[in-house]
């Protein structure tokens, strides 16, 4: 499925807020009303962050979608949005090693705990902050981590290759930036198809090409309301 990000007389934040939202929920993909609700709660966070960047139009989309959703809240909607996003960039993390390895043409530097390179080693190494290493969390990470992240696992890793580049460079970068610069959201989405295709060589695990989540910025998204 490809989603098509931006339309006439949006700004970057919009795009972005749907981006984040298909990183975070890939579940929500074919749950247009999932999607709608959980992007719009995403945009209100991102304003509310930044108040003096179209809080007009903050104002006109709390109304606008207080008749369809009465008991809509931003901040129970993204209950555990911080965490997934957390969850994707541990996917990545792990899928760049197996990049790693066929770029190289052998195994990458691993992390001391790690005797191989698996997915069950990698179970076994804290890389989540908020998952402590042996804790039940860690030792379910194909189930709770890896696989919710397989269809976004290309946007991920051009998400997290940009923020390790970045800091590489002695550049302080976040996710808010997305938001901010539209240039680095296309490099993200540009970047993204190439680990596609570059995780169609990776033989450790499968990985279902032709059901990843592809993202374009170009004119046509419905899913959040113009500002006028």
């Amino acid at each position: 499925m490809v989603f098509h990000l931006g339309a006439p007389h949006t700004v970057p934040y919009e795009a972005a807020a749907i981006f984040m939202t298909l990183l975070a929920y890939p579940q929500y993909q074919n749950d247009e009303r999932r999607l709608d609700r959980a992007t719009t709660a995403v945009c209100h966070m991102f304003l509310r962050s930044n108040p003096e960047r179209d809080a007009r139009w903050l104002t006109e989309v709390s109304a606008m979608w207080a008749h369809i959703f009465p008991t809509f809240n931003v901040d129970s909607e993204l209950k555990g949005f911080f965490r997934k996003l957390n969850d994707r960039m541990h996917a990545a993390r792990i899928a760049i090693s197996f990049l790693q390895e066929i770029e190289l043409g052998h195994l990458p530097k691993l992390p001391k705990a790690m005797k191989r390179l698996s997915l069950n080693e990698w179970a076994n190494v804290d890389l989540a902050p908020d998952r402590p290493a042996g804790g039940d969390e860690t030792g379910n990470l194909e189930t709770r981590i890896w696989r919710p992240s397989l269809p976004v696992l290309h946007l991920a890793i051009a998400v997290q290759k940009i923020l390790a580049s970045a800091d590489n460079h002695g550049n302080s970068l976040n996710l808010l930036h997305f938001f901010l610069e539209e240039e680095l959201l296309q490099q993200a989405i540009d970047e993204a198809e190439v680990f596609a295709r570059e995780l169609q060589k990776v033989t450790r695990f499968k990985w279902a090409y032709e059901s990843r989540i592809q993202v374009a910025m170009a004119v046509g998204s419905n899913f959040l309301p113009n500002p006028t």
